[in-house]
């Protein structure tokens, strides 16, 4: 009988290089996302699943096209957005500000930025 550690080492042994990063990088921005302050939490969740589910969708995408991409596709769909991380842990009121003016001036992401750098260099 083998011991629960030996059928770990085998599993693992087993798990293609790139499938291994997969889940080690997964693990890790997971655990970076989910021990933030608890009033960004949710937003850390929304950005988690979005993230999981852009990296699932290339995946398919991949898989579908016959595209060969050695799991890159997957890592690609998952940091698509990392830059949010930093957005929402260092200038969550700028984010916020962004996002309002998305809403409710009907402008593109990019125009938002710039509208609110200027307010921010006029301050």
């Amino acid at each position: 009988m083998s011991q629960p550690h030996d059928t770990i080492k085998r599993v693992i042994d087993k798990i293609p290089g790139l499938a291994l990063c997969n889940v080690l990088l997964s693990v890790a921005i997971h655990s970076k996302m989910f021990h933030m302050v608890s009033e960004k939490s949710k937003e850390m969740e929304l950005l988690w699943k979005h993230s999981l589910a852009c990296a699932h969708i290339s995946r398919s995408i991949a898989t579908k096209l016959q595209i060969h991409t050695a799991g890159r596709e997957y890592i690609a769909g998952l940091l698509h957005d990392i830059g949010k991380i930093v957005l929402i842990e260092y200038y969550d009121r700028e984010l916020e500000q962004i996002c309002m003016l998305i809403e409710k001036e009907h402008v593109s992401d990019i125009d938002a930025e710039k509208l609110n750098n200027n307010t921010i260099k006029e301050k």
